[in-house]
């Protein structure tokens, strides 16, 4: 009679699968799991070192002048992401604020003008502009931005540090559209992708 533990392992021994094969070489082998794509990042990513455009997170409509309107306090509008020169801005670091965020000044491409508020004023609804990057003394109040990165919703909201005010669009808004200066609230219409 064959004890029941070597029927068992004879079993076992037959129904295993058969052993991996190596990988191929110039494959990494690696027992390390592979990391969670799905989880989301609480870091904002780094802002653009290059020419980039302000995409508008609620419109998905870019940031810039009028079309041929490239004159100083002509006020900003979104329009179709389609490529025009206007659409591109640069980013000019000027030092930092009172929290030690970055500020920066945001030179359109094409005009060579700078992202400003009409008059540097500091209520609400005032038109977003582009206008001379300062003078002799340097640049404007109103020419100060800092970003701040909403991880919930994947924009930057952009603060100007002369009012404390955010670069905003009207809720479902469409092309030709006026960017304003509006409180930083929650919502996703002063929100923007670099």
């Amino acid at each position: 009679m064959i004890p029941l533990v070597g029927i068992l392992v004879t079993v076992l021994t037959v129904q295993s699968p058969p052993s991996a094969a190596p990988p191929p070489s110039g494959t990494p082998s690696s027992s390390a799991p592979a990391p969670d794509s799905a989880t989301p990042s609480t870091s904002p990513p780094p802002l653009p070192a290059g020419l980039f455009r302000l995409t508008n997170v609620d419109s998905r409509m870019c940031l810039s002048p009028p079309p041929g309107n490239p004159v100083a306090a002509a006020g900003l509008i979104q329009s179709d992401c389609d490529g025009r020169p206007e659409q591109f801005w640069r980013l000019h670091r000027e030092g930092t604020d009172e929290t030690a965020a970055a500020v920066h000044s945001l030179r359109n491409e094409h005009t060579g003008l700078c992202l400003s508020v009409d008059g540097a004023h500091k209520e609400n609804d005032v038109t977003v502009t582009h206008y001379l990057c300062g003078d002799d003394k340097g640049l404007f109040p109103d020419q100060f931005w800092s970003f701040r990165y909403d991880t919930a919703r994947h924009g930057w909201k952009l603060v100007s540090r002369n009012s404390g005010k955010c670069v905003a669009l009207p809720a479902g808004s469409g092309d030709g559209e006026q960017a304003l200066q509006e409180d930083c609230d929650g919502g996703t219409w002063l929100l923007w992708r670099t």
